[in-house]
């Protein structure tokens, strides 16, 4: 008698810590769900890097046809540092760096570059 109440008291708290256990799991539908709503959202991710990373390209110059070129200098103290490309601003930086390697930063700012823009 006490090992057919024992079997099942066993059967009963075996059955209802299962029922637990699968109640705190989601079923497989709510799963798939949220896997579908993380690769979703992660489509989205990539294809807004995708358009950054596309806008920046542009930004610098290495997506487009050059149908022009930058030749910017600076001339200081009888010397002058060209930089050349075909972005403004690369042209500007690369005059402005060769002319800092030489010379006090405070001579070769932005204001004192020239730059002409060849097609």
């Amino acid at each position: 008698m006490k090992t057919k109440f024992l079997a099942y008291s066993l059967a009963i708290a075996s059955t209802l810590f299962s029922l637990s256990v699968f109640a705190q799991q989601p079923d497989e539908t709510q799963q798939i769900a949220n896997l579908k709503k993380q690769v979703h959202h992660l489509n989205r991710e990539v294809r807004d890097l995708n358009q950054r990373i596309e806008f920046l390209e542009a930004q610098i110059g290495t997506n487009q046809v050059h149908h022009s070129a930058y030749i910017c200098t600076i001339s200081i103290f009888g010397k002058t540092y060209q930089g050349e490309s075909f972005n403004h601003a690369k042209a500007t930086l690369e005059a402005m760096n060769k002319c800092r390697a030489k010379n006090n930063n405070m001579f070769c700012t932005q204001n004192t570059v020239t730059c002409d823009k060849i097609s």
